[in-house]
């Protein structure tokens, strides 16, 4: 049977796919309204096809949730503990942890940001007012230092550091100074230990 002619418009598409309206316009909304409901539809399978999958896939081979099977990315990592400065021996290497007082132990063969080069004793009866200054920290610490050092301490390759006596542990008898050699700013990591 012959398609009714009222159904064709004037360029043989069906009414409402593309429509010569009789007030001039020649585009119909019919055809975006079907373009619309197939989107919706699309979106609607992707979306529930996606929500039923398990946030936890089994393993193909055990038949266990994958995070029973495969540990996590850094699981294996321990990351070593940090220490005080003051609790470090001469000789022990370490990197820089996250306060000025806090370090992590490091192996003196693998690289680090800094090395205690010795124990130094400031000898005064009174703690300092405003406490020890890097100046007289500094030339406590000398004796520890080799002409390399000095050398790479002049052209800032290396810096001075040092932990020194609280008011407190001063208290206490405390009067040691921990003299710390540390690489420079925007220098590499120490790659052994100093000369």
């Amino acid at each position: 049977m012959p398609p009714d002619p009222r159904d064709i418009n004037s360029r043989g598409l069906p009414v409402g796919w593309y429509d010569v309206m009789k007030d001039g316009s020649n585009f119909s909304f019919g055809c975006l309204k079907y373009v619309f409901i197939a989107g919706f539809l699309f979106f609607s399978f992707v979306v529930l096809s996606t929500s039923h999958r398990s946030s936890d896939p089994v393993s193909q081979s055990t038949g266990e949730p994958a995070s029973a099977v495969a540990p996590a990315p850094n699981e294996g990592f321990k990351e070593p503990p940090q220490q005080e400065s003051r609790e470090l021996s001469a000789g022990e290497c370490y990197d820089n942890g996250e306060s000025p007082l806090a370090v992590f132990l490091q192996s003196c063969t693998d690289s680090h940001d800094g090395e205690v080069v010795g124990i130094a004793t400031y000898d005064a009866r009174d703690y300092p007012t405003g406490g020890i200054s890097d100046q007289q920290a500094e030339r406590a610490c000398g004796a520890y230092f080799s002409d390399s050092v000095r050398q790479r301490l002049s052209d800032e390759s290396l810096m001075f550091n040092s932990s020194r006596p609280s008011p407190a542990s001063w208290k206490n008898g405390d009067r040691s100074i921990v003299c710390m050699i540390e690489r420079g700013f925007h220098e590499p990591p120490l790659p052994g230990r100093l000369p």
